[in-house]
């Protein structure tokens, strides 16, 4: 959790800012960490663990939830960077 979805939000948000020159790169960063949030608060806790103690401990959850939106915005950032040829 605090290694892949990092990457992956990285990579995912690099390729959005592509699609989407004109959004910025806080809004993405904001949208995709609001989606994970949000995946973990209504379907993670409640279905999966049967607990919301995964949001008690800061390595467990808040940790990453900080590592995704800071990966997010970088690869935002660096997906609106035009090429150079």
């Amino acid at each position: 959790h605090a290694i892949v979805a990092p990457l992956a939000f990285w990579l995912l948000a690099w390729r959005y800012a592509r699609w989407f020159p004109t959004i910025s790169a806080k809004r993405i960063s904001g949208t995709m960490l609001g989606i994970v949030v949000a995946l973990d608060a209504f379907l993670v806790a409640p279905m999966i663990e049967h607990s919301y103690a995964m949001f008690e401990t800061w390595l467990g959850t808040w940790l990453p939830f900080a590592l995704i939106a800071v990966a997010a915005y970088a690869g935002a950032r660096h997906g609106r960077r035009r090429r150079v040829r």
